[in-house]
């Protein structure tokens, strides 16, 4: 098995690559992560508890739509402390089929391509800058994938948040299995 940085673990065979991409895991980010995500859910449910004394219903239309709010980034924020904690990406290569699962503990959609039809590998710059490019990168997000090929017309990411040279050091590897099984 081979290793590049801490986080992408590679096996090789004559006809199969196998390649595991873990999500970055710094305890200390990880811990403020859960804390704020246990202080917003106390908040959630103090705001729920309140909705039912409210008599005004100005009030509770506005605790409704703050609820909504809350609702989508208890989502987001656990979702993305679930991928911290127990997440990985798979990417299988064999028999002319390029294979991708985003797994959160050992769950996801597996993806399939036929590597016939796959595009030259790149990597990924997007199109945010700034901020918003800062946020996609920062650990408080699951982010966008740094490699990126073209696919029936379709822009394909994965090797989320990795380092440049990482996702460069990956790529090589990939082009070259995927040029010898064409």
């Amino acid at each position: 098995m081979e290793q590049i940085g801490k986080r992408i673990f590679i096996e090789k065979s004559e006809n199969n690559l196998h390649i595991e991409i873990l999500a970055s895991t710094d305890i200390l980010k990880r811990n403020l992560l859960l804390g704020w995500l246990l202080i917003w859910t106390v908040l959630g449910v103090i705001m729920v508890s309140q909705y039912f004394a409210l008599k005004d219903p100005n009030q509770k239309t506005f605790v409704i739509v703050y609820m909504a709010f809350w609702l989508y980034y208890e989502y987001k924020v656990g979702k993305t402390l679930r991928w911290r904690t127990s997440g990985k990406e798979v990417i299988d290569i064999k028999n002319g089929v390029f294979t991708m699962q985003k797994l959160i503990s050992g769950k996801g959609k597996e993806e399939t391509f036929d590597i016939k039809d796959i595009g030259e590998l790149h990597l990924f710059e997007g199109r945010e800058k700034g901020f918003f490019k800062s946020l996609n990168n920062s650990y408080w997000v699951i982010g966008f994938g740094t490699i990126a090929f073209d696919y029936d017309g379709s822009e394909i990411k994965f090797g989320l948040q990795l380092e440049e040279d990482e996702a460069k050091q990956l790529m090589k590897q990939v082009k070259y299995f995927l040029k010898n099984q064409k």
